[in-house]
């Protein structure tokens, strides 16, 4: 009932069951290095049955198998923050483009809206994301030392992209923030 019908529950027993064989009873006296090998050690091979067989994870299951991971990581914002938020704000082409690579891990991405001097204050960011015509493309700039992002744990170690929150500016006006995915 609990996890919405036995059909899910199986499926959440099935996501769960490879931590079983995992001991991680020493990682209280890891140091910080330790932590994060032994994190990113373990979330691979938890993972790795998934991804050989093709699975595509549902936005639900991806909190399961980040549950799974009994380590505190990077990884699990991956799954948690990066690839959901992937999910819900592509369109049909960036999805083919981005989930394939996201999911396989061949990327792994970062949640980055933080800032230095405002934290998780959405309408305080001062991280500009500025239309440039001739270039057809967005430039992004932290003007200055408060406005540079600044995420917790390990994301700028083992991340490849970004998800960077921005405030968007085309022609001089300014519209509110806006997701930019960056390398």
């Amino acid at each position: 009932w609990l996890d919405g019908g036995e059909e899910k529950t199986e499926r959440r027993q099935w996501i769960v069951s490879p931590l079983a064989k995992h001991d991680t009873s020493g990682r209280y006296h890891w140091s910080r290095e330790e932590n994060l090998f032994q994190h990113l050690k373990l979330f691979t091979e938890i993972h790795d049955p998934f991804l050989d067989a093709g699975y595509r994870p549902s936005r639900e299951e991806t909190v399961w198998m980040s549950d799974n991971s009994s380590l505190q990581g990077s990884l699990m914002n991956h799954y948690g923050l990066y690839l959901v938020t992937l999910m819900s704000q592509c369109n049909d082409e960036q999805m083919m483009e981005w989930l394939p690579r996201a999911y396989t891990m061949s990327i792994i991405g970062c949640y980055a809206q933080t800032e230095l001097g405002h934290g998780s204050n959405v309408r305080g960011l001062q991280t500009v994301a500025v239309f440039d015509r001739q270039l057809k493309a967005f430039v992004l700039h932290t003007p200055t030392l408060r406005a540079i992002k600044w995420w917790p744990g390990s994301l700028g170690k083992v991340a490849t992209h970004a998800l960077v929150y921005a405030q968007l500016i085309i022609d001089g006006k300014e519209y509110g923030v806006h997701t930019f995915h960056v390398q």
